[in-house]
């Protein structure tokens, strides 16, 4: 088994990501996806790509355009 080579700490902007680095499962894209309104906890051991996971979600957000406001 090879240990991981890249570190989620060395992702600073959209453009260091790599979506390939994620190991998708229905649970991750349930997690990534735009319309949801429930709250999710993200819990793991060391290492587990936690947080990967999370920089994933926060560069799709800031891929997305912002809401129209209501006045």
């Amino acid at each position: 088994m090879r240990a991981w080579t890249v570190d989620a700490d060395d992702i600073r902007v959209a453009e260091d990501f790599d979506d390939a680095l994620l190991h998708r499962t229905p649970e991750i894209d349930n997690f990534l996806t735009f319309d949801r309104d429930d709250k999710f906890i993200v819990i793991g051991t060391k290492g587990f790509g936690k947080t990967l996971l999370l920089k994933a979600k926060r560069i799709q957000y800031q891929g997305r355009p912002a809401p129209a406001t209501r006045c």
